[in-house]
């Protein structure tokens, strides 16, 4: 067992290092100027975000039924973001040519009336502090970083954690699909769901909480622990982690 075990890190630890290479890229390389500029985009109305920046990105649902893009930090920083809206899906990416350091003194605040996907390949943290209303949010999470959201009303939710951050949820939701293939955590004790299913294939861990039916399969490294007292339970493990009621 220890030597499946082993390998199955080593292998898996191997792939996820080589598709994070930019890290260590852009842990070296320009210096954030003292000049600090806040700039303001136009941009057309979106409901999905794909994001391989670097620094923190704050979303807020709009109450005025308008989109907008704020960007702020070291002038030399902010000219390196590329924005642009192709079909309902925001852009933010970076000259991949370019390296930066510091990234913390980045800061991309995002503001739409819906949001129903969210993919993110970069470094940094994810916040949507307020109250979130949306019938679907689908969350990919392949970076580096957290996705914090605190006050979530959703109808279907689907979160795939491929990445070193954690997936931090609270609020509800009615039916939750939850994913872990990567290392880090998907943390939902508090977003209580009607329906869980959780599959944990990585080393992360997966907390989630049911009311109804819950759906847990182990087959990585990782647990599962669920809090709550769903009538119907389905369990499959054929992975090191557990699977268990907290």
């Amino acid at each position: 067992m220890k030597a499946k075990l082993n390998v199955f890190l080593i292998i898996f630890l191997t792939g996820l290092l080589t598709g994070c290479t930019f890290i260590s890229e852009r842990a070296e390389g320009i210096a954030p100027s003292k000049n600090y500029i806040t700039r303001d985009y136009q941009i057309k109305d979106f409901n999905s975000i794909d994001a391989t920046t670097v620094g923190d990105i704050y979303y807020t649902q709009s109450t005025d039924g308008k989109s907008s893009l704020q960007i702020y930090g070291p002038d030399n920083f902010v000219k390196l973001i590329q924005v642009s809206v192709k079909g309902n899906t925001l852009i933010l990416a970076m000259d991949k040519h370019k390296k930066i350091k510091n990234a913390k003194k980045l800061k991309i605040t995002i503001s739409s009336p819906d949001l129903n996907r969210i993919q993110f390949k970069g470094v940094g943290n994810i916040h949507i502090d307020n109250k979130f209303v949306t019938g679907r949010l689908d969350i990919e999470s392949k970076g580096v970083g957290d996705v914090n959201i605190q006050e979530l009303d959703c109808q279907n939710l689907t979160v795939n954690s491929m990445g070193v951050g954690n997936v931090n949820l609270k609020g509800k939701a009615v039916n939750a699909n939850l994913s872990s293939k990567g290392v880090g955590d998907v943390e939902a004790t508090d977003l209580e769901a009607t329906h869980v299913k959780a599959s944990s294939n990585g080393v992360g861990n997966i907390s989630c909480n049911a009311t109804q039916s819950l759906d847990a399969a182990v087959k990585g490294v990782g647990s599962i622990n669920y809090k709550g007292n769903p009538a119907q339970k389905t369990f499959s493990k054929k992975g090191v982690g557990s699977i268990k009621g907290i």
